[in-house]
């Protein structure tokens, strides 16, 4: 978005908090007093795009999430920011549980719109579900927005999550998942991007027989945080 989400006018100060735009502002005066069961209810309408919310509407190009992203990363509320990561790796885990055994095509855009926003906004709490999700061969559907696909897109944004906490003492939960993902075509270079972030010995045992460009790699280990 442009300027940041906030509005800087010409006699404003370098040392100055740039006040937010009208967009930002209306918001977060609207979500900052819910807890974070209604503003998962607020991210589901949204997701759903119904009418009546009190948020900005839709730009043309826009996901309907865009605005929680923007908040967390210019809204400079961590209290709100803090009950929107909850939401969203709450509502992510309950779509995922409801799908266990079930075609997941009526809801492959609502999962994905959540996938998205989890890793944009840092939800950790969402990487159990993450990794469901990479873990279902049915969830190889095409998501509407991208083309995408649900499992690439699930497997893509674990990868992330995990990218800006490689450290993390249950990685090797994740482990397993990734290493069937290798063998997938398509998602070689995500797959191994994890598995190299996690575990730097694996880098030479996981290319073996693979055509993963070094350079690729490398990059893509940047991109999710891992370097």
């Amino acid at each position: 978005m442009g300027n940041n989400g906030h509005e800087q006018g010409p006699m404003a100060s370098a040392s100055a908090t740039p006040a937010l735009s009208p967009r930002l502002a209306q918001a977060r005066a609207f979500l900052s007093p819910l807890d974070p069961e209604q503003v998962a209810g607020v991210i589901a309408a949204r997701i759903r795009e119904s009418e009546g919310l009190p948020l900005p509407r839709l730009s043309r190009d826009e996901r309907p999430v865009d605005i929680f992203v923007d908040i967390v990363e210019y809204g400079g509320d961590e209290a709100l920011s803090t009950h929107l990561r909850e939401a969203g790796a709450r509502l992510l885990a309950r779509m995922v549980e409801d799908s266990a055994g079930r075609n997941l095509l009526p809801n492959v855009a609502s999962l994905s719109e959540l996938c998205y926003l989890s890793a944009r906004i840092g939800a950790l709490d969402a990487l159990e579900s993450l990794r469901a999700l990479s873990s279902r061969e049915d969830a190889a559907v095409p998501t509407p927005a991208s083309g995408e696909d649900l499992r690439l897109r699930a497997l893509r944004c674990m990868v992330g999550l995990l990218g800006s906490h490689p450290d993390r003492s249950d990685r090797d939960r994740y482990r397993e998942v990734l290493e069937r993902c290798l063998d997938v075509p398509g998602y070689e270079l995500i797959a191994l991007t994890g598995l190299v972030g996690l575990w730097p010995g694996y880098k030479e045992v996981g290319r073996q027989g693979r055509n993963v460009d070094e350079k690729l790699l490398n990059t893509s280990l940047a991109v999710a945080g891992f370097r």
